[in-house]
């Protein structure tokens, strides 16, 4: 071995252990990586919806009974004045009437202009966020100005009716776009602002 290249892989050996740890952490077009909180994600089935753990939040107003209650009792007439801030996140700019969606911890969030989130709903901290490219001044044509009630979640999807008159399924984990469907031309006005049930 020559002293050249003997004096290259003294250099090069030390950096080994950065090159591998950079591309464990490097992210495709196909694959994006899965965020620690999200690796152990238990898809979500009927029964879960049928009879949601008081926990979560998984479909709008909580329940196919749309009562929109919550049997936790943590909070009471006793100590709800002691409540204090502990995150809060700014939205997109436009109008908010979204109800999230809350599992096992995380939070998936729509906003305004088809871009859903997932949060760490114990930090705020944004674990995904997924952005759709809309055409031109779509709120105005479609009437609907962006507006959003909710999302939905099934499995290990998470699912937006989108402004553009679209159906798509994110990946739960990730926020990739696992499949979508057109259902109507958006330029006939069709617009939806609550979730696929």
């Amino acid at each position: 071995m020559t002293k050249c290249t003997l004096t290259l892989l003294v250099v090069a050996l030390p950096l080994l252990p950065f090159s591998v740890a950079a591309q464990r952490f490097v992210a495709t077009p196909d694959k994006p990586p899965i965020p620690e909180k999200l690796k152990n994600f238990v898809p979500v089935t009927d029964e879960m919806l049928r009879q949601p753990r008081a926990e979560n939040w998984i479909s709008f107003r909580n329940g196919y009974n749309l009562w929109g209650y919550s049997p936790l009792d943590q909070i009471n007439v006793g100590n709800v004045g002691q409540l204090r801030l502990v995150w809060s996140r700014a939205m997109q700019t436009g109008p908010q009437e979204v109800e999230p969606l809350v599992y096992n911890g995380i939070m998936f969030l729509v906003n305004s202009e088809d871009i859903v989130q997932a949060l760490d709903a114990t930090s705020g901290d944004l674990l995904w966020e997924y952005k759709r490219k809309l055409p031109p001044n779509i709120g105005n044509l479609t009437g609907t100005a962006y507006r959003y009630r909710n999302i939905s979640i099934y499995d290990d999807k998470i699912f937006l009716a989108t402004n553009d008159a679209h159906i798509i399924a994110l990946d739960a984990q990730t926020g990739k776009d696992m499949w979508e469907t057109e259902r109507a031309n958006y330029k006939d006005q069709v617009a939806q602002t609550a979730g696929p049930i």
